[in-house]
C-alpha cells in the first residue's frame, strides 16, 4: 500500500530488501513520522477510537505502507476493497495473531496529486462511521479465517 503518496518510494525499497521484513505470518505497518502535528493528533484520536471500539491495541491505523505475507493475504476470505483495507487488514493481523512490525517511515508533503477521499471533517467522519459500522462483519471474517486456518 502506498502510504497516500507522502512516503519516499526509496523508504519503501529499504523496507522491502530487509529480509525480516518478508517473513511469512508478519504485517510490516509502517509508523509515520514527520507529520503535522494537526495530523499526529488526529491519528492519536482515531488510535485511542479504535482501540476501545474494537478492543485491541490500533495505534496509528490508516494511510501507512504496509507489507503483507503472501500467506496472511491466501487466508483471508473476504476483504474491503477500498482506504478500508488498511484498518482492516490490521485489524485481522491482531486477531489472527500474526506478528506486527512498526518501522518508522518519513511522511513527506504531497508533492502531486490529492487525495480522493480526504476532503475535511466530513470525509474523517465518513471513514470513522465505516469503520466502526464494520466491527461484525470484520470480526467474523476475522474468527471464521482462524478456525479455517486452525483445521
Amino acid at each position: 500500500m502506498p502510504g497516500n503518496n507522502k512516503v519516499d518510494p526509496t523508504d519503501l525499497l529499504e523496507l522491502i530488501k530487509d529480509p525480516e521484513n518478508l517473513q511469512e505470518n508478519l504485517l510490516v505497518k509502517a509508523k509515520r513520522s514527520q507529520r503535522p502535528l494537526i495530523a499526529s493528533f488526529k491519528t492519536f484520536i482515531f488510535s485511542i477510537l479504535f482501540s476501545i471500539w474494537f478492543q485491541k491495541l490500533m495505534f496509528d491505523n490508516g494511510g501507512t505502507p504496509n507489507i503483507i505475507s503472501k500467506n496472511i493475504l491466501l487466508n483471508i476470505s473476504n476483504s474491503p476493497n477500498d482506504f478500508l483495507f488498511d484498518v482492516f487488514i490490521y485489524y485481522y493481523s491482531i486477531v489472527n495473531g500474526y506478528n506486527t512490525k512498526r518501522p518508522k517511515v518519513a511522511y513527506k508533503k504531497r508533492l502531486y496529486g490529492e487525495s480522493h477521499w480526504q476532503k475535511g471533517f466530513k470525509s474523517e467522519f465518513k471513514l470513522l462511521w465505516d469503520v466502526f459500522s464494520s466491527k461484525k462483519i470484520w470480526r467474523n471474517i476475522a474468527q471464521n479465517d482462524m478456525k479455517k486456518k486452525k483445521t
